[in-house]
């Protein structure tokens, strides 16, 4: 965990998702550039545990591109029914990215 000003932050890579705690709640989860490429029962299984780890006032933010090549299914499809959109832009630092911000349903 590293510590800037009174926020804790911890950085993982995916894979790290699968040894978090269960007693542990996030207020930001960030994905960049690999939720796109899981296989869909992966990708269904990392939103669930963003869903379950996101505290009430949570905000998970997605970076991801949008191609359908090789039947890789985009955030906004992969979330729609479990997190609600605040935003939705391109990502203005690579093309053909889309930066978007959920919450909890709930």
């Amino acid at each position: 965990a590293k510590y800037c000003g009174e926020a804790e932050i911890e950085f993982g890579p995916d894979w790290w998702m699968f040894g978090i705690r269960e007693s542990e709640s996030y207020d930001l989860i960030v994905n960049c550039d690999s939720l796109p490429e899981m296989p869909m029962h992966i990708q269904d299984h990392y939103i669930d545990l963003i869903c379950e780890r996101l505290t009430p006032l949570g905000i998970f933010l997605s970076i991801n591109h949008e191609s359908d090549r090789d039947g890789q299914r985009r955030v906004l499809d992969a979330v729609k029914t479990k997190l609600k959109l605040q935003s939705r832009h391109p990502f203005p630092m690579l093309p053909g990215y889309i930066e978007e911000i959920y919450v909890r349903n709930s």
